[in-house]
């Protein structure tokens, strides 16, 4: 149970860094297609 537990939360932070790093992406591209 506390294995799952761990690779839920890893999981978690993983997709929080992967969604962050997108995000910031998303932000510096798009604003270079519209302007």
């Amino acid at each position: 149970m506390d294995r799952i537990l761990d690779l839920t939360a890893h999981g978690f932070i993983i997709y929080l860094i992967i969604g962050e790093i997108l995000f910031m992406t998303m932000g510096i591209i798009i604003p270079t297609f519209i302007f």
